[in-house]
This record gives structure tokens, sequence and C-alpha cells, in this order.
């Protein structure tokens, strides 16, 4: 298994194509500080709600240094927030497809007259009973 480049997700189990998360320290004190620059891009990022640029900041900040945890937490609430919106895109479809729907429903018809009686001008009427009647 190699390593995805772009700090993406993947499945979490240990089977055929799992992703390799570096969980190493930094290398370097220069791979800490660039991690920690990543980091504070990547913050600036969802802040904007650029969450797809966040995570891929939070991933390359992973790929330098693997063992703070505050970079695996916040990329992974950026996936979060990318499946609300991909949620409210699919609900938002779906809302507009029923809009579009009642909206051809509700249009207004022709004015038609009122339906008669089949039994009306014929001389048949309902059965009526008179008090006396039984």
């Amino acid at each position: 298994d190699r390593a995805r480049q772009d700090g993406g997700g993947g499945s979490a189990g240990g089977g055929e194509g799992a992703l390799v998360e570096n969980t190493a320290p930094a290398a370097t004190a220069e791979d800490a500080a660039a991690a920690q620059t990543l980091k504070d891009e990547g913050n600036r990022r969802f802040v904007a709600k650029d969450f797809a640029g966040a995570a891929l900041s939070y991933g390359r900040a992973i790929q330098l240094d693997g063992a703070d945890a505050a970079f695996f937490s916040n990329r992974s609430a950026c996936w979060i927030e990318l499946a609300k919106m991909a949620a409210a895109a699919r609900r938002a479809a779906v809302k507009g497809r029923l809009w579009r729907t009642r909206r051809r429903r509700r249009r207004p018809r022709t004015r038609r007259r009122p339906r008669r009686s089949k039994t009306r001008g014929t001389g048949a009427s309902w059965p009526r009973t008179s008090p006396g009647q039984p």
C-alpha cells in the first residue's frame, strides 16, 4: 500500500487498498514548522468555508508531521462539513424537483361548468319517502 499524496481519505480497515498515514513525528524542526504553517493555512481556509482546500492543507501537514493529532481531527472536521454540504445539495435537488412538480399541479385550470346530476331532467329522482310512507 502507498500513502495518498493529497491527504485524502479512504477505508480505515487494514484490508486491500487501505491507506497508510504518516504517524511519525517530524524529522526536522523545519518540517514541524512547515506543518504548523500548513495547519494555519488550513484553519484560514476552514473559516472561509473552503473545506476541500482545508482538508488538503491538513493532509499535507500530516505528511510532514504525523504525530500531531490536531491535523487528523481538523481534516476529519473538513470531511464532515463536506459531507453535510453534499447532503444539503442532494436535499436541495430533491426539493427543487418536488417544487417544480407541485407548481405544475397548481396551475390555474380553465373554469369548468359544474357537473349536473345524470338524473336531473330525466324524470327519475332519488327515492324519497314521505313522512307517512314506510
